[in-house]
């Protein structure tokens, strides 16, 4: 949802494109994997084995589940493009608006992986996964090369962040992690969501 939005509402608003072919590529390349070896490696959840079993006709792509996905990634779309739209409306050169708003959506990203692993943990809960750390490091190596290697920056548009675009992308991420958390606690409360992970 994210990348849909952040790629297709600056167009129809007329705002410099944010999303260009290269950083859907590049972004496909990092989700994909790390949602696979993420999820694989998820420890079970504490109780597990005193959980009923989920009926024989249950499906992860039941209404529930998908409207929770979604609501969770327009969130974080809206959020995004408003922080996109506030560095437009301030002046802000697009390449670094762009960049600003790159990095939060990578991380944003990463932050919707640890929000998914069970509506019983805060997505700032303990790491027992191991490879989350090496996850997280893998992602900041891509984004350091991206934005520090001067042939990866032009080929993806992008530009060397000042203090204002870093300010941004800041808030950006801790709203971010304010919405994952808060929308956490609703659906939780609700009772109507479960992740895969209980």
């Amino acid at each position: 949802m994210p990348i849909i939005a952040l790629a297709l509402v600056p167009a129809l608003l007329h705002w410099p494109v944010l999303l260009m072919p290269v950083h859907i590529v590049l972004l496909e390349l990092v989700i994909d994997p790390a949602c696979s070896i993420v999820f694989e490696a998820e420890p079970e959840s504490a109780g597990i084995m005193s959980r009923p079993p989920r009926a024989r006709a249950s499906s992860p792509f039941a209404r529930a589940n998908l409207e929770f996905g979604m609501i969770q990634g327009m969130g974080l779309a809206l959020l995004l493009l408003c922080g996109y739209g506030g560095m437009l409306g301030q002046g802000m050169i697009a390449t670094h608006a762009r960049t600003a708003t790159f990095v939060a959506l990578v991380i944003g990203l990463f932050l919707l992986i640890l929000a998914n692993r069970g509506l019983s943990r805060s997505l700032l809960a303990r790491m027992a996964n191991p490879w989350l750390p090496r996850m997280f490091g893998g992602v900041a190596v891509m984004l350091a090369a991206v934005i520090g290697v001067p042939f990866l920056r032009g080929v993806m548009a992008l530009a060397l962040p000042d203090a204002v675009a870093w300010g941004w992308a800041a808030a950006m991420l801790m709203v971010t992690v304010a919405w994952l958390e808060g929308w956490r606690h609703v659906a939780q409360r609700v009772g109507t969501w479960r992740t895969a992970s209980g």
